[in-house]
């Protein structure tokens, strides 16, 4: 009897932790349940308990033992005699062979199931709580039956027709409602006209192009967040109809409540990125028209949209004449890449290098960077520099090979816009395949600004990237408070620890403590990745960094970034042996 007892507790605790997570199959302490020994006359324990028990034989579907309660819950199938032996669906299921249903073989692998079964004759549902057990050198199947009562059924059915009726109505990705129900929607307002009616629509510009350039999920990030400032705003009745074109019916409002909603949409919309619409509508509190006034939003929408093409023809032709100016001044080398090398703290011998745009003006002078890189990265076009910048690396790489040199590995930025083209990734590949390189000689750095990308995006890309062969690096970590998420979010190679932490870490007692406890999140998080501390510019720097266990470093105190023959000839020719070996 205590191994009855015994089996029951299993069971008790192992249907609670599987409530807890989720109904799935949970291995038990990392084990299963060796061996139960019992005898038949310990299961007359089960003549003193409410519960209904049975125990099959699962290697043969055989019953080994039900106590009364099973008896009058199987009693339509179970003949008078002798139950022992005979099959369980038999018995218990009124089935002729095993049911289709059967979870043996699972139960065998997870060890306990927790399972509803309707029985159509009977109109009636089961809740079967299993648990494997080893008597008599048998696997069984040591089950406890309940019948859900009708009126549990009919919650259950009324919540999953409620549930079934929601996904019905809804646009999956965006949340709102959908066309169809908009349609029941318009058909039920013109059979009983409310009092007042706003009918707007609402089109998002340019939807195909951010499609067709940047890619499906980042279109699919757009149309979430209208749909989520449209539900945040008008909370009833916002449908999506088309793929970039949704309708808003506000019903029973006063003017001043409809013009005040529709502007705090608008505000809501200016300060996402990417995203413009154009915005049309009709209120009404006589003379009531559905139909009409979705006409006259829809042309007022429309009209807004050829203004705002107007408008985007000009800004092109501006975007185009940049562009265009960019790339002569590309082709005529106003712009050359600088590389400033990174150190391995335990030798001090060169790790690698980053590679840094420097642009010169009419008179070879060099601009810096802080007078470039922001209007390029407003204009859109820091993308043909980023891609210029990887390809230069490769074909210093290229030539160095050709030399005879150590190969080492280049770091190169990629902006968010970059990060958002359409394929980056295979352009990666090919500018690496043009000059012969090997992605694995290539690191790609993005920064905390990726905390602006939707996290699917993310993730595709960092897989695509190291699918391909690249490593990632995250930048300019501790910069901002976004990155401590990616961190834990992304499988990064890499990460750079901003010059902000490294500037104060010897006169600042908090500084040490927070660059040591990144060093450590970091290890934490991936004992294979590498830290690096830039901005190294002090001995007392450099000590602090090895004490704490910082991998690489980079910074003004090893070299600042330096023209390529001079790098070649400082770090790569072997007149410096100790940092070429």
């Amino acid at each position: 009897m205590r191994y009855i007892y015994r089996c029951r507790l299993l069971m008790q605790a192992a249907f609670v932790l599987q409530e807890k997570r989720g109904n799935r199959g949970v291995e038990m302490s990392g084990q299963r349940i060796k061996k139960i020994d019992t005898s038949e006359k310990d299961f007359d324990v089960y003549t003193q308990v409410k519960d209904a028990v049975c125990m099959i034989d699962i290697e043969k579907n055989e019953l080994i033992y039900m106590n009364e309660e099973a008896k009058n819950i199987s009693r339509k199938f179970l003949a008078e005699g002798n139950y022992v032996g005979k099959k369980c669906y038999e018995v218990l299921h009124g089935q002729k062979v095993v049911c289709s249903f059967c979870q043996n073989k699972l139960l065998s692998q997870e060890g306990f199931l927790l399972e509803e079964v309707y029985q159509p004759f009977l109109k009636r549902y089961l809740q079967l709580k299993s648990i494997l057990v080893c008597t008599n050198n048998k696997k069984v199947r040591f089950q406890v039956l309940s019948v859900i009562n009708s009126e549990t059924i009919k919650l259950e059915e009324k919540r999953i027709y409620e549930k079934l009726e929601e996904m019905r109505r809804t646009d999956m990705l965006t949340g709102v409602f959908n066309r169809s129900y908009y349609e029941e929607v318009a058909e039920s307002i013109a059979n009983d006209l409310p009092e007042t009616l706003g009918v707007t629509v609402i089109n998002i510009n340019e939807m195909k192009r951010i499609n067709d350039q940047y890619g499906s999920v980042f279109g699919d990030a757009i149309l979430k967040e209208v749909g989520k400032s449209l539900l945040e705003v008008f909370e009833g009745h916002c449908f999506r109809i088309d793929g970039d074109e949704f309708v808003l019916l506000s019903i029973n409002q006063t003017k001043a409540e409809f013009e005040q909603a529709l502007k705090t949409f608008k505000e809501k919309i200016k300060v996402i990125k990417n995203v413009s619409t154009a915005v049309g509508s009709s209120w009404k509190n006589t003379g009531l028209d559905m139909q009409k006034q979705f006409v006259t939003a829809n042309k007022k929408m429309k009209e807004v949209k050829d203004t705002y093409h107007t408008h985007l023809h000009s800004i092109d032709r501006k975007y185009f004449k940049t562009a265009k100016k960019l790339l002569q001044e590309i082709h005529k080398r106003m712009f050359t890449v600088y590389l400033q090398p990174k150190i391995n703290l335990s030798d001090e011998k060169l790790n690698g290098a980053e590679a840094l745009v420097r642009k010169l003006n009419g008179k070879g002078n060099l601009v810096p960077p802080i007078d470039f890189i922001p209007e390029l990265e407003q204009n859109g076009l820091i993308s043909f520099v980023d891609f210029f910048v990887l390809e230069t690396v490769c074909e210093y790489i290229h030539n160095w090979q050709k030399q005879g040199k150590k190969f080492i590995k280049v770091s190169v930025n990629m902006s968010r816009t970059t990060l958002r083209k359409k394929n980056v990734v295979q352009k990666a590949v090919a500018i690496c395949s043009k000059y012969q390189i090997g992605p694995q000689l290539i690191e790609i750095e993005i920064t905390e600004s990726i905390g602006g990308l939707e996290k699917k995006l993310i993730t595709r890309l960092m897989d695509d990237f190291h699918t391909a062969g690249f490593s990632i690096a995250l930048d300019d970590f501790g910069s901002g408070f976004s990155n401590i998420a990616a961190l834990a979010e992304n499988d990064f190679d890499v990460v750079k620890f901003d010059k902000s932490l490294i500037d104060t870490i010897f006169e600042n007692d908090k500084s040490r403590t927070v660059i040591q406890q990144a060093i450590n999140l970091c290890n934490a998080v991936n004992k294979n990745i590498e830290t690096v501390g830039e901005g190294v510019e002090t001995e007392q720097q450099l000590q602090i960094l090895k004490e704490y266990g910082c991998d690489i470093g980079q910074g003004y105190l090893f070299s600042r970034p330096i023209p390529e023959e001079k790098f070649l000839k400082d770090f790569l020719t072997g007149e410096n042996g100790e940092k070429c070996d």
